[in-house]
């Protein structure tokens, strides 16, 4: 048994890199399922994207580590202030210090350009695992293809795919085109099937890896989100909670101290007052810190279009598995990759709002 099965682990971009037992439901379909030179495209800029996003959050969570910390410490300079205490001159050297580097890196960030490369690099492999599903739409196409010798089929293959990719030569502002396009645009024109048997074939392949995949990717990327979004949100109004009693206590302190002793200023000389000053303002900046590191990462934004998504490819496949009549079923994928293509838009939308500071 494969091992990934024995251990219930998601394996990733199942969609592209078809299994035999798939393949062997409809042979005559391998050239456009497990075609190498769609899989080698992909693999590629799939990897880019992957590395683009892991250096970007990476040094975006590294960056605002530093600017936390070092508004932490400017907090307990402050309270030490207060009770006329020195401020080691190390801590500021190492305030300084993470300071350059987390502006240092903001700076790389901003003017690499990084952001924006890993989205498009992601919207370019997304764009590839639409048209690989979207070419089953073109019912004429895939009927005179399956009737062709595999060679020939895949040559055809072949050149439909070079003329698409031409369109990511328009860059960053043809993605832009892309994702303003109201209501999104399919990449192939549909058309009907002459061959009902095959239709019912790619109807069996079409469920197997386009819906059950992307629900199970949904449900998937719901799953690994959640704790961190409870965890993160539940951390951040513990600490602003905190932060927010503490201060009371300090002012209630505070005016307990000038109503006996009116005429002193002892307050300002308080190591008790000091302390709770210092413990506040560190609280209150790491929960901003987190709220921070949450619109960065956009969870919430993630977690409610994965939801949304899902529940309505659902919707689609229970009407799937009950639909019969030829038309309607290409209606069902035009349905399912009309979803896709918006959940594509949505997702950039969110990608371009998710930034630490820049």
């Amino acid at each position: 048994m494969n091992k990934h099965i024995s251990i219930g682990e998601s394996v990733a971009n199942r969609d592209i890199y078809v299994g035999d037992p798939v393949l062997n439901l409809c042979p005559e379909l391998k050239p456009l399922l497990d075609n190498k030179t769609i899989s080698h495209d992909f693999a590629a800029i799939d990897k880019v994207a992957r590395h683009r996003k892991y250096v970007f959050t990476t040094l975006g969570t590294i960056s605002l580590i530093l600017v936390c910390a070092v508004l932490i410490l400017l907090a307990w300079k402050l309270a030490l202030a207060l009770i006329d205490k020195e401020y080691p001159g190390w801590l500021e050297t190492l305030s300084a210090g993470m300071g350059v580097v987390a502006v240092g890196i903001q700076v790389y960030l901003s003017f690499s350009g990084l952001h924006e490369k890993w989205i498009y690099a992601r919207f370019m492999a997304e764009r590839m695992r639409l048209w690989k599903f979207q070419i089953l739409l073109d019912g004429q196409f895939i009927s005179s293809g399956v009737s062709k010798s595999p060679d020939q089929f895949t040559a055809e293959l072949k050149q439909r795919w070079e003329l698409f990719k031409e369109e990511f030569k328009h860059g960053i502002g043809g993605m832009d085109e892309v994702v303003a396009t109201q209501p999104p645009e399919l990449l192939v024109e549909p058309t009907p099937y002459s061959d009902p048997r095959l239709l019912d074939k790619v109807r069996q392949l079409f469920i197997l890896l386009r819906l059950n995949v992307q629900i199970s990717h949904y449900e998937g990327m719901n799953r690994q989100l959640e704790p961190k979004d409870k965890l993160t949100d539940s951390w951040s109004k513990v600490l602003l909670g905190l932060s927010g009693l503490i201060a009371i206590i300090e002012a209630c302190i505070v005016v307990i101290h000038l109503s006996g002793q009116p005429n002193s200023d002892a307050p300002s000389n308080n190591l008790t007052t000091a302390v709770l000053a210092g413990l506040a303002l560190s609280f209150a900046i790491a929960s901003a810190a987190i709220r921070v590191y949450r619109g960065a990462t956009m969870l919430v934004e993630e977690r409610e279009r994965y939801l949304t998504k899902q529940a309505h490819l659902k919707r689609i496949k229970d009407r799937f598995a009950r639909e019969t009549d030829s038309h309607k079923i290409l209606l069902l994928m035009e349905e399912t990759e009309n979803v896709c293509n918006e959940e594509l838009q949505d997702f950039i939308r969110a990608l371009r709002r998710a930034d630490y500071f820049f």
